[in-house]
């Protein structure tokens, strides 16, 4: 099914932290196996998840997406011994939100590009570990406003009742 989802992980002080805002256009499974194999990979950031559960931002490793990090593939083969504990932790640390959203791809990037503004925006420590560098879709003045009502029963830092996307 289709939809929106948060990756989060617990707060020590109560609540959750939000790591990353998504959408897919296909069923969730689906998505969080490809994050799985991109996280495997190399190609993501690993953190070290028992500081993200204290709201420390610790880079383990900074990943391959970025513009010149591809040639670093070696470098992350003879580290992934000591980094694959880490992928497990966060693998099992991590907690994913999920929202159905039938509709057009892109009305759910408009509604995953404001909610990563609005984290990215919220003072700390909501959005202490929000990462800064990744790009998503956002409204464009000549756009209709979608007014979106988000109902989550557990507390996730920075996520609003309602959002203009």
């Amino acid at each position: 099914m289709c939809g929106i989802y948060l990756f989060s992980v617990p707060y020590a002080h109560g609540g959750f932290f939000v790591t990353y805002v998504g959408e897919t256009g296909t069923s969730f499974g689906q998505r969080m196996k490809e994050h799985i194999i991109q996280a495997i990979g190399g190609n993501y950031r690993i953190l070290d998840p028992k500081r993200l559960c204290q709201g420390e931002d610790v880079i383990v490793w900074n990943g391959l997406w970025r513009k010149g990090t591809r040639e670093r593939v070696g470098e992350y083969i003879e580290l992934l011994p000591s980094l694959l504990s880490f992928i497990q932790e966060s693998l099992h640390t991590m907690v994913v939100f999920t929202s159905t959203l039938r509709g057009e791809r892109w009305i759910r990037q408009r509604i995953e590009g404001a909610l990563a503004g609005h984290i990215r925006n919220q003072p700390c420590p909501a959005s202490s570990l929000f990462p800064a560098d990744i790009r998503y879709r956002l409204h464009k003045d000549q756009e209709a406003t979608i007014s979106v009502a988000i109902d989550c029963g557990m507390e996730v830092l920075g996520l609003p009742r309602d959002l203009q996307a």
